[in-house]
């Protein structure tokens, strides 16, 4: 993919955060638009919508890359 800054994202982009304290880059979404995100939060846990102006993701947020182009 081909990075991108956060103020050019589109649907279908995805988004990489550190999440982990002991890894790099530990967890991905996919934008859907308007700040959201989806993600799986975690093992056995079902998909979720979150924001990326949320303060727990906008600290975390390691960048975001396209390949829909």
């Amino acid at each position: 993919g081909r990075a991108i800054k956060r103020n050019k994202l589109k649907k279908g982009d995805l988004l990489f955060f550190f999440t982990s304290r002991t890894q790099g880059i530990s967890h991905v979404g996919i934008y859907v638009g308007n700040e959201m995100f989806i993600h799986a939060p975690g093992k056995d846990k079902k998909i979720q919508k979150d924001s990326l102006a949320d303060s727990y993701f906008r600290s975390r947020f390691a960048g975001a890359c396209t390949y829909l182009e």
